[in-house]
């Protein structure tokens, strides 16, 4: 776990960065490692939500959100042999 004045650091920098590199806005994070532990979910959601993201994805794997916070998403398990249609 990061102080909260590194984790702030590192969200707006590898935004910046990745912003950089793909030539586009991005507004949307997936936690390192899909993991965000309870006890600083508040303080990490809070810092994505500080660095201007519009959403934030866990590691938690369904195809059903119930969280009503944008920055504590599931995720969607995608495999390489998913067409677009699936998603229709």
């Amino acid at each position: 776990t990061l102080p909260p004045e590194e984790e702030a650091r590192e969200l707006r920098e590898s935004r910046a960065r990745l912003e950089d590199l793909l030539g586009t806005r991005v507004d949307t994070l997936a936690y390192p490692y899909g993991q965000i532990h309870l006890d600083v979910a508040h303080r990490t959601s809070a810092a994505a939500r500080a660095a201007r993201y519009r959403a934030a994805f866990t590691g938690n794997h369904s195809p059903r959100n119930t969280a009503r916070d944008f920055w504590m998403l599931n995720r969607i398990d995608v495999s390489m042999d998913e067409s677009p249609e699936a998603f229709a």
